[in-house]
């Protein structure tokens, strides 16, 4: 218990000194980033995203890869990406392989953002024509721990054509 307590306070030691590349906490709920994610509708309308958040790592049985995947189950946001990979990635992402292998029609690739209008149930993704913008991840890791932080600023593909804004930033809380 007293090892999780230090690792606990440890990365929030490193979320708070790193400056504008990590998403930062809310002072008066350490649970809750400060950034967080906020989606604009083409109405104008918008919803935040800045739950606490947990990381975990799983391994592509067809490929061995590691990654590490980012979710916030209110908002069915998700942002997976490979284990290790760093840097800025434009949108529309591109599968790495021509044949779909997950359930939703996508295939690989080193970076996967996916979200759902809690409003309306249309799924966003970072895929196709109408996807823009980009998302710089500054870590992906998942030894000792599963992590991961990145900034996004981009419009997310919506089934109807309907742009969906989303900027801000997110990391994992220990």
């Amino acid at each position: 218990m007293l090892r999780v307590l230090v690792l606990s306070v440890c990365g929030l030691l490193v979320l708070a000194g790193c400056g504008d590349q990590y998403a930062t906490l809310r002072p008066d709920n350490p649970t809750h980033l400060a950034d967080g994610l906020v989606f604009t509708r083409a109405d104008g309308s918008s919803y935040e995203v800045d739950g606490a958040v947990a990381a975990r790592c799983t391994t592509s049985p067809v490929t061995g890869t590691e990654y590490v995947n980012l979710t916030d189950p209110d908002s069915g946001f998700l942002l997976e990406v490979v284990a290790g990979v760093t840097g800025t990635r434009e949108l529309p992402l591109h599968d790495k392989l021509l044949a779909p292998t997950r359930k939703d029609g996508t295939g690989p690739a080193d970076l996967l953002v996916l979200a759902r209008d809690p409003a309306s149930g249309a799924r966003l993704t970072g895929f196709g024509q109408r996807a823009r913008g980009t998302v710089t991840v500054t870590e992906a890791a998942c030894d000792p721990q599963p992590r991961v932080t990145f900034r996004i600023s981009a419009q997310l593909a919506d089934p109807d054509g309907r742009p969906v804004k989303v900027a801000g930033g997110l990391a994992t809380v220990s």
